[in-house]
Formats: C-alpha cells, sequence, structure tokens
C-alpha cells in the first residue's frame, strides 16, 4: 500500500490558484440559462431562424467548457494546464473522461464537435489580436489599418 497523501484541490483562492471550480460552474450554469432564455425568447436555435443562434450556440459552447473545466479543477488539473487544453471542445470532454467523467454516448461527442466548430471561431473574436483579424475576411473590415 502507497503511503502517500491525496492531491488537495482548494475550493477558494490559495497561493497557486486563481481560478475556483465553484466560479467555473457557476458561469456554467449562468451561460445555459442566457441560452434557454434565448431559445424562449427568440425561437429554436437553427441557421432559418435568424443570426441569434450563432449566439445561442456560443453560449452553450461557454456553460460546456466552463462546467467540464470546473470538473477538472475539482481532479487536481491545475488552472496551467487547463490553458494548454484551450478551448477546445472535444479535447476538453476527452480529458474530462480521462479524469474520471461518465464516459458519454457517441452521439453526444458528435454533437460536441457540431458545436465546437461555431464555438472556437467565436472564442478567436473573444479573444482577438488585431493582426489576425486583419487577415479574416469577416473581420477585416472592422479593424483599423
Amino acid at each position: 500500500m502507497e503511503n502517500s497523501l491525496p492531491s488537495i484541490v482548494t475550493f477558494g483562492y490559495g497561493r497557486t490558484n486563481d481560478l475556483w471550480p465553484f466560479t467555473l460552474i457557476d458561469g456554467a450554469r449562468s451561460y445555459a440559462a442566457v441560452a434557454d432564455a434565448g431559445v424562449v425568447r427568440l425561437g429554436r436555435p437553427d441557421a432559418a431562424g435568424g443570426p441569434h443562434y450563432l449566439t445561442i450556440l456560443f453560449l452553450l459552447g461557454q456553460a460546456i467548457e466552463n462546467a467540464l473545466k470546473s470538473y477538472l479543477l475539482i481532479r487536481g488539473v491545475t488552472e496551467g494546464e487547463l490553458v494548454k487544453i484551450g478551448h477546445d471542445l472535444p479535447r476538453v470532454l476527452a480529458q474530462t473522461e480521462i479524469a474520471g467523467w461518465p464516459t458519454q454516448h457517441p452521439a453526444d461527442h458528435f454533437l460536441l464537435k457540431v458545436i465546437d466548430g461555431s464555438y472556437r471561431h467565436q472564442k478567436q473574436l473573444q479573444y482577438h489580436r488585431a493582426r489576425e483579424m486583419k487577415s479574416c475576411h469577416c473581420c477585416a473590415p472592422f479593424v483599423r489599418p
């Protein structure tokens, strides 16, 4: 029998963490609630229903990412490791399953990949650098020369 201490996970600010798992899960719940309110108010999120569907998919992607990363923090993954995982939703889910989250149905993995395509593109716009936006056909008209 090994005589090692289990990983210690803090649920508040400590010397080495600036991110609370509960902050992430609260954020996830908030993003999901706003997405739900958008569906109730604006209708089903599909391409034919108007441009709001991209916003709703983004909010759902943000909720999923925050919820899964909250679990990873609780399982002892560091903030630095979360940054390395990035915003790739299928990758975040895979890392979460490795950490002990129940394996999801293949259909759920497929749906996550569908959401991820739109989500990661929008995340690039959220954390943009002007030089990267100048080369983007949809953003270039809005960037100063």
